[in-house]
């Protein structure tokens, strides 16, 4: 609703002039060690940073960490980092470390969402659903969805495979048989139009429409309840393109059965995600902001300005839901 709109282009955070210092810590499975992340955090320190933004979890407090992030925070820099995944009553560490701002997620509309983690160390909640994000080079798309003269607004499974493909739309209801395309459908070629089910993995329901002819597939908006779920396709196996549409393109898609469909899908470096690893940046960025604003400010003092003017959610005041 209002948000950022993936374009070939890119797009634009929330401090755009800010200078960025990039240090991996993540290997091609996204795992590390936490000596790794803490090489790295004292490295930033050692190039002047004011803010580090860790989208990462997992691991345990010891002495050595404890120290490093207390010796960060004391000079000058503030660490903030994701709350956890796990939806449980813990924050994971190192947000949960007392040097470090925890950083959890909610939805569009303000709720927090069933994966974030949250407890005594939350402090702050950011969006964390549906985040157009930064995702590794070409494996991110950018759709394109042609139903006759319209264009209904779609968006690309994670992983799914690019290029340009066209076909009857024919509605396949769940996905859960082999007959479920009907009479309409051919191993000539057409897309699916999928409903998603919470007894149909949609993996399965794409093995099931292609093997019937589907040379793409269309998932209809109730896919994910309240947009926390974000779909991806293996990424082992031959797939055909797959997208998701909105609420307002579904009804479209309903009165379209039949007409000849285009889907283009192009590799971008862009993806919408979802966690609290992307609520974590949009904090990062406000804190640079106020240190562009007030250059001689503390991180105590940004810690507290970006607590004290946060919207209250939950119980008044402070709450372990909520931050």
């Amino acid at each position: 609703q209002g948000g950022p709109v993936l374009t070939e282009s890119g797009l634009m955070g929330v401090a755009p002039g800010a200078q960025l210092l990039v240090a991996r810590v993540l290997d091609l499975n996204g795992r590390t060690q936490m000596s790794v992340v803490l090489e790295a955090v004292e490295w930033c320190m050692s190039q002047g940073a004011r803010v580090a933004s860790l989208s990462l979890a997992g691991g345990l407090a010891t002495f050595t960490s404890e120290d490093i992030f207390k010796a960060a925070l004391d000079g000058g820099m503030l660490v903030v980092a994701a709350a956890g995944n796990e939806g449980q009553f813990l924050v994971s560490y190192p947000a949960s470390d007392p040097s470090v701002l925890a950083v959890g997620a909610v939805d569009d509309l303000d709720r927090r969402v069933y994966f974030s983690s949250h407890g005594e160390r939350l402090a702050l909640m950011a969006p964390g659903v549906d985040v157009l994000s930064t995702f590794p080079r070409g494996l991110g798309s950018f759709a394109q969805l042609e139903l006759g003269r319209a264009r209904p607004a779609s968006r690309s499974l994670l992983y799914a495979p690019t290029g340009n493909t066209w076909g009857a739309l024919v509605d396949c209801g769940h996905g859960g048989t082999l007959d479920s395309c009907g009479e309409d459908s051919s191993c000539d070629g057409f897309i699916a139009y999928l409903h998603p089910h919470p007894y149909v993995r949609p993996e399965r329901a794409m093995v099931n429409v292609m093997k019937q002819g589907a040379r793409a597939v269309i998932f209809a908006s109730e896919l994910a309840e309240g947009g926390a779920e974000i779909l991806s396709v293996p990424q082992h196996g031959a797939w055909v393109p797959a997208v998701t549409i909105t609420q307002a393109a579904s009804t479209v898609m309903g009165r379209q059965l039949g007409a000849t469909t285009r889907l283009t899908l192009r590799p971008v470096d862009y993806a919408y995600m979802s966690g609290t690893s992307m609520a974590t940046p949009y904090v990062s960025g406000i804190a640079a902001l106020l240190f562009s604003a007030r250059p001689g400010a503390t991180p105590a003092q940004v810690r507290a300005a970006l607590q004290s003017s946060a919207k209250d959610l939950g119980a008044p005041g402070y709450d372990t839901e909520h931050g």
